[in-house]
């Protein structure tokens, strides 16, 4: 599989480093941030042939949430076709109808295991 670069979004640290980490075993770059305003300052800064292929993202943050990240991404050209996956512990129906209609390719309830991740990760970039 081809190197992807990934940004990881989410408050908690130890989520965002077991993340890195699964996805860093399967040959990809990482960055991360820990909301949506760090990942919108971060996404901002690179450049057209430096930009992600892949968000995932925590829903409940602080500052800026996961689905005020993902309609602020949506609205903009340049990130507007960018692939997102939702890591969370949110389960309820209602919630997944929302990020699916928000443009969501993916939702993965926490606490989840190295494989899951890597697979739905894979199955996205390959969409």
């Amino acid at each position: 599989m081809e190197k992807k670069k990934i940004i990881i979004v989410d408050d908690s640290t130890s989520i965002r480093v077991k993340i890195s980490k699964a996805l860093k075993m399967v040959g990809h770059e990482i960055v991360e941030a820990e909301n949506g305003v760090d990942a919108l300052n971060k996404l901002s800064a690179m450049h057209e042939d430096q930009l992600v292929d892949l968000v995932v993202t925590d829903v409940n943050m602080p500052e800026m949430g996961g689905f005020q990240l993902i309609m602020r991404l949506k609205a903009d050209p340049k990130f507007k076709r960018l692939p997102i996956v939702v890591l969370t512990s949110e389960t309820e129906a209602n919630r997944k109808e929302q990020g699916k209609a928000a443009g969501v390719k993916a939702w993965i309830v926490k606490p989840t295991d190295d494989e899951t991740i890597q697979a739905v990760v894979a199955k996205v970039l390959s969409e």
